[in-house]
């Protein structure tokens, strides 16, 4: 079948890899649900009419990669470009990693596997989905159930959380993975892949909601993975569209299945496009975990959802387990603790490999006197206020510049604070940062508005 005219509505289209056993079973699967079918050696591309697609499941890890008629971007004009060869340890990320706990990363996936299965069109996925946005929720942080272009109608949706930065919240660092599973029957218990990383990013959440951030950090469980990258998609997409200043995006997808009594080592998985802040990463690790083999190579089939943010213009990177001895047992029944997700140490390792790479890139600092002027306290009055404040430890006589940002980073107000005083009263109520800069000095206080 020759796909002259693609791009049908209402169908999507997937690229599928096939399983070099029961290959003749599958194809015959693939042709009973397919409209159209094109076969060219292990790979096999697919018309599907879109409500058909949920029945489809992936013979091979990462197995179904959906095709769309959307043009891949490169990194944005004016991307960062990490400069690792300028990285120093900080005390506080050396803190920080200590604190990650693999006894309660081993009690979350637990947890999630005992879902039975998160299969995103099932309510056991809608299930887990609430409860990974009560634990962020219950970290303090600002999250938001995200609702994305889907085939199935009722579905899972994407937990987005987020710890705002305190001078630069417009710039953002983003890590995540995905908390969908999937087999061929109706128990997909999916520890390792890919509870596994979704508890990974909550731990570093649980953990570094604690300290300072000059950036912002958004922490994202996405859904629909299994069935084509969907929620990461969608996210990214939205990203995209709305300008967000994405600096880098670290996945975690499967990261506590160690084979035998291997070192700890990963495979990092990045396109050219990537290579900066694949550089940054095995840099930052080479600080802080010294002994953790990171190496490079090539998935052989599948995906994961870094490939959303590439596509969309932003630099994104999968630092995988061994891509020669990955877990075995994933898409199966036997994708459980103990026997696939078998090693948290493993899983402690890859969370604070991340840890240490977001922590740098969103730059933690102790807030004392970093950037304030050494003996003045500054502060803003009254805290909250209807309509203005005033600037207490600053000579009024001082230049001082505003700046006024949303949660969001959104500018909403800047000029000259005349005789200390800022006028607020355009503003509608809610929470802001402040950017003030005098004297060669800058600092950033919260107000809230009412």
């Amino acid at each position: 079948v020759i796909f002259s005219d693609p791009w049908q509505p209402s169908y999507d289209y997937l690229m599928v890899r096939l399983p070099l056993q029961q290959r003749n079973q599958y194809l015959n699967f693939l042709q009973k649900q397919s409209e159209r079918i094109y076969i060219e050696d292990d790979l096999a591309f697919v018309e599907i009419a879109r409500e058909k697609v949920a029945n489809l499941r992936p013979a091979v890890h990462g197995g179904l990669v959906r095709l769309a008629p959307v043009s891949a971007k490169l990194p944005k004009t004016g991307l960062k470009q990490y400069d690792v060869k300028s990285l120093e340890v900080n005390p506080l990320i050396e803190e920080a990693i200590t604190k990650v706990d693999p006894t309660a990363i081993e009690t979350s996936i637990q947890h999630l596997q005992d879902y039975g299965t998160r299969d995103c069109k099932t309510p056991q996925a809608i299930e887990a989905q609430n409860w990974i946005k009560e634990q962020y929720e219950a970290m303090g942080l600002e999250v938001e159930i995200m609702d994305f272009p889907f085939f199935m109608g009722e579905a899972s949706d994407n937990v987005i959380a987020v710890l705002p930065g305190e001078t630069h919240p417009e710039e953002f660092v983003v890590c995540g993975g995905h908390y969908d599973s999937i087999t061929y029957d109706d128990e997909a218990p999916g520890a390792d892949d890919n509870a596994s990383g979704t508890v990974g990013i909550m731990e570093i959440a649980k953990i570094l909601k604690d300290y300072h951030f000059k950036k912002s950090i958004v922490f994202c469980a996405f859904s629909g993975e299994e069935y084509g990258l969907y929620g990461s998609e969608g996210y990214a997409s939205w990203a995209d569209d709305n300008n967000k200043n994405i600096l880098g995006y670290f996945n975690m997808d499967m990261v506590a299945y160690r084979n035998g009594t291997d070192p700890i080592n990963s495979t990092m998985i990045a396109p050219s496009t990537a290579q900066d802040l694949a550089n940054f990463y095995k840099e930052v690790c080479g600080i802080y975990l010294p002994d953790f083999q990171i190496n490079t190579g090539q998935l052989s089939g599948g995906d994961s959802d870094h490939t959303s943010f590439n596509n969309h213009g932003f630099q994104g990177i999968f630092p995988f387990e061994d891509i020669d001895n990955y877990s075995p047992y994933i898409h199966t029944s036997n994708d459980i603790l103990g026997t696939s997700a078998n090693s948290m140490e493993m899983a402690g390792v890859f969370t604070q490999a991340t840890l240490a790479s977001v922590a740098t890139m969103a730059e933690i600092y102790d807030p004392t006197g970093l950037s304030d002027n050494p003996g003045q306290a500054i502060s803003l009055y009254p805290n909250p206020t209807t309509e203005r404040f005033f600037i207490r430890g600053v000579n009024p006589e001082s230049n001082i510049h505003y700046t006024i940002r949303n949660i969001a980073g959104q500018l909403m107000d800047e000029g000259m604070a005349t005789d200390g005083t800022i006028q607020a009263s355009t503003l509608e109520n809610g929470l802001y940062f402040v950017e003030l800069r005098y004297d060669g000095y800058t600092t950033v206080r919260k107000i809230l508005l009412y």
